[in-house]
């Protein structure tokens, strides 16, 4: 069983200047003329503290992949899982957070360079929540976690449960990129390794959604996986030791298809099981393959491209009788040998959920 989020007061007291630091003026006015609504009437304990609620919730989440990758199997919908709970502290942290560090509200987006520079050390804390409640989400829903099988392991899934799960990887994936891009439209340098892992865990899931059979939302999350790659890169030249995160991150760029026509080929892609686990996991991200304890940890497993329903009522698959099978040609890297190999898991088709442009645009926390 996960461990429990433990009860506030087992925690450490929150140090004072993770608390009280400054803030910017807002730029959103009248939030007193509204005093029905419960969230301008939250005490507010800092940014410093939401952000170390969701790094506990990280943590929880990390001892949620340990117990996938080494055996445990859980029914994710059932509400006792670990997925669930953790869910469960997700919204617990949205009701707690105050009106003034909301993403509608600090409106990130619409401030000067000059201003968000003199709050840095605010804005620091800010990104990182963002990236946080994000990143949590995305992985917690990571299409590797929830569309593979081993051979004993075989479970009927709900289809709303399975579309809930693609939605969300995608929703929240793409925020990841959109705060990336947000602060280098405000020249806002992220130094922050913990934020390179993130960034990088979402390119793992672009890496998925890019085999799509939905042309647009493919190549979307390739565009995106790109940007991810190309993020990390940047940040590894600060940090040395996430090189070892991007040389992970380029075999799966050597499988990535790059066009409609290598999505539709005659082969499977295949992948090594153990570069995926090595990316998700925080302690082995940016740490040297181990090649020799990765020949232990790779299962093999049988999955198909069909797993994702599109979006968009328009772009809606065409039905077919047999699964087209992947792999871009030329790649037959030691590392993608047949004995180390994942491919892509079907998903009974499902009508997409149409989200409004503005429910990408608006953040949620």
């Amino acid at each position: 069983m996960m461990r429990a989020m433990p009860e506030a007061t087992v925690l450490p007291e929150i140090p004072t200047g993770i608390s009280n630091l400054g803030m910017p003026s807002p730029l959103v006015t009248g939030l007193d003329d509204n005093d029905d609504d419960p969230l301008l009437h939250i005490k507010d304990a800092g940014i410093g503290s939401y952000v170390l609620e969701l790094v506990s919730i990280w943590g929880d989440l990390m001892s949620h992949l340990q117990q996938i990758r080494y055996g445990s199997h859980q029914n994710a919908w059932h509400p006792d899982s670990a997925y669930q709970k953790i869910r469960v502290q997700i919204f617990e942290t949205e009701c707690i957070l105050p009106q003034k560090h909301r993403f509608d509200f600090v409106k990130f987006g619409e401030r000067s360079s000059t201003e968000i520079a003199k709050f840095r050390q605010y804005w620091d804390h800010w990104i990182l929540s963002q990236m946080l409640y994000h990143g949590i989400q995305a992985t917690l829903n990571h299409p590797f976690l929830h569309f593979f099988r081993k051979n004993d392991q075989q479970s009927v899934r709900p289809p709303s449960f399975q579309q809930h799960v693609i939605d969300h990887s995608i929703l929240h994936s793409r925020w990841i990129v959109r705060l990336v891009e947000l602060c280098q439209e405000k020249q806002f340098q992220l130094s922050d390794p913990f934020v390179g892992y993130l960034v990088s865990v979402t390119a793992t899931v672009n890496f998925f959604l890019g085999f799509s059979k939905d042309k647009q939302l493919a190549a979307k999350a390739i565009e995106n996986f790109d940007k991810c790659e190309d993020f990390v890169g940047q940040l590894a030249q600060k940090w040395k030791h996430l090189n070892h995160t991007r040389t992970k991150l380029s075999k799966l760029a050597q499988i990535v298809p790059r066009s409609p026509e290598s999505r539709h080929g005659t082969r499977r892609p295949r992948v090594n099981e153990g570069l995926i686990w090595s990316l998700l996991d925080y302690a082995a991200s940016s740490s040297p393959e181990d090649k020799t304890r990765e020949a232990y940890d790779i299962v093999e497993v049988d999955v198909n491209t069909q797993y994702l329903s599109p979006l968009e009522q328009q772009s809606l698959r065409t039905t077919q009788t047999t699964s087209p099978e992947i792999l871009p040609p030329g790649n037959t890297n030691d590392w993608m040998h047949d004995n180390f190999s994942l491919e892509m898991l079907e998903i009974p088709d499902m009508p997409g959920l149409l989200i409004p442009d503005e429910y990408w645009t608006s953040g949620q926390l």
